[in-house]
């Protein structure tokens, strides 16, 4: 469904993926309220810190998951040529994009570690479902699960728009083969819906695990390391082509943090990404050969 979405064109999934936005936000709304109405102060402090560690140990040791909640945020830059005023509204969905994370995932932790016990909500697969079953009855928890499963629907169409607006732009510009850019400049052909909706199922398929949520731990890793892997480099970028000490200094920073949170909440995932980038490394450098080699001189 999710690669039908996408094959029918970019308007319509990113249509599909602002309606999904909507409707996920209901089960979070709704969290919210219910946390609000049964919200126990008692109940929250324990969950605070259910192993009793220090902030500079639980935190560093959470980047991982904090660091993909906020994920995402650098598709606005992805699909910027399919923006009307990218120049403007690129950076105010970026902006507008990391604040309305913050406050959700911040509401909605604090209605759910404020009524579920931390040794309930441990073994819960539905943490949102579960609250409003509690405060609001099982006929609204059912509506909440409805929600999150259209929302999960059109995130997944968003990445694999996301996957594949990326390969086309980097075919147009020789940094992929030219089958992912198709035969029409800015045109995303075909293939590139179907080759996405491949390998996700294939990655899907690989990384089976003996439980939904330790499947979802290993996802979390893998994804979270590759992408700070990919944000180092580029932060390196900016530390080499930057003229201001300003963005000098946003570039280290990035990179410190780049690496410190790969190193606290990630480290078991470090040598498959290596492995990976120096694949995909090599892929890239036969591509760029290939263009060289058929460039007349």
């Amino acid at each position: 469904m999710t690669t039908g979405v996408y094959a029918l064109g970019t308007r319509s999934a990113a249509r599909f993926g602002a309606i999904s936005l909507v409707v996920g936000l209901v089960p979070i709304i709704l969290a919210i309220v219910a946390g609000v109405i049964a919200f126990d102060g008692a109940v929250f402090v324990e969950s605070w810190s259910p192993q009793n560690l220090p902030l500079w140990q639980s935190v560093p040791a959470s980047l991982a998951i904090i660091f993909w909640a906020f994920l995402g945020v650098e598709s606005a830059a992805v699909l910027s040529s399919r923006v009307k005023d990218p120049a403007r509204d690129v950076g105010r969905a970026s902006v507008a994009g990391v604040l309305l994370a913050f406050v959700v995932y911040v509401a909605a932790c604090v209605a759910v570690f404020g009524v579920i016990p931390a040794g309930v909500l441990a073994q819960s697969t539905s943490p949102f479902a579960d609250l409003v079953a509690r405060v609001m009855g099982a006929s609204v928890a059912g509506l909440v699960a409805a929600c999150a499963v259209v929302k999960t629907t059109g995130t997944i169409v968003g990445w694999t728009m996301t996957g594949g607006e990326t390969a086309r732009a980097a075919a147009e510009q020789g940094w992929l083969p030219r089958v992912f850019g198709g035969k029409e400049i800015g045109r995303t052909p075909l293939s590139n819906p179907l080759m996405m909706g491949a390998i996700m199922s294939a990655l899907l398929l690989v990384s089976v695990q003996p439980s939904l949520g330790k499947q979802f731990e290993m996802l979390i890793g893998v994804t979270s390391v590759l992408t700070l892997c990919l944000y180092a480099v580029c932060s390196l970028s900016l530390l080499r082509r930057a003229k201001s000490t300003g963005h000098k200094v946003l570039g280290v920073c990035g990179l410190v943090f780049s690496a410190f949170a790969v190193v606290a909440a990630a480290g078991g995932y470090i040598v498959p990404s290596v492995l990976f980038f120096a694949i995909t490394t090599l892929a890239w450098f036969w591509v760029r050969h290939r263009k060289a080699a058929s460039i007349p001189h």
